[in-house]
């Protein structure tokens, strides 16, 4: 796994759908036109606004809701084979996810007791569950369906987010950012997103 410290101060684009990882000599070599698809990124900073770590924030709109997550790459879901067997979708048992706080989870599932729900979803850590949700919004596109894992909130109220400049309810990964190619500038904080299918 390549951890934040080794993507810090560099410029990459994710190109799921091109099933490439670019890396870039700097942000003018490949700075996309449209700001309309641009977000800001947050990372933490100490009080003279170094940055301390390069764990990135993004903002994403669900159900009429703006939630922080953190843009995760790398996050994970290992799928026992009841669960695989329910989901039928074809793909391996080891898979990109997206993560969301049980908290968050259990509030879309009062709201839309319509939406997919496979129980015990994750080999590594029992009984949580999988949820697939519609849509979700980003960089002014609207991308779905897209799996979030459930975790507890403690993991990322109170790990995950004291490693960030804020609270965060979840992780945005492979499930989601699939759709996309995603140019990150570390540096300058900001990321471009990209449907190529568009």
């Amino acid at each position: 796994m390549l951890g934040q410290a080794w993507f810090a101060d560099r410029v990459w684009t994710f190109d799921y759908p091109g099933q490439r990882l670019l890396l870039w000599p700097d942000s003018a070599a490949v700075m996309p036109a449209d700001p309309a698809h641009a977000v800001a990124l947050g990372f933490r900073t100490d009080s003279t606004g170094t940055r301390v770590l390069s764990f990135p924030r993004v903002r994403v709109e669900i159900d009429g809701d703006s939630i922080d997550l953190l843009f995760d790459t790398g996050a994970t879901a290992n799928i026992p084979a009841a669960a695989l067997e329910k989901l039928a979708d074809g793909l391996p048992a080891e898979r990109a996810t997206s993560f969301i706080t049980s908290s968050v989870l259990n509030r879309w599932r009062e709201r839309h007791p319509d939406w997919r729900v496979i129980d015990e979803a994750d080999e590594t850590v029992p009984a949580m569950v999988m949820i697939e949700v519609p849509s979700l919004s980003i960089a002014g596109f609207d991308a779905g369906p897209v799996w979030f894992t459930e975790r507890p909130d403690r993991n990322f109220h109170e790990y995950m987010s004291s490693f960030m400049d804020r609270r965060v309810e979840g992780a945005l990964g492979g499930s989601g950012l699939k759709y996309f190619r995603i140019t990150v500038d570390y540096p300058r904080a900001m990321a471009w997103f990209e449907r190529p299918d568009r």
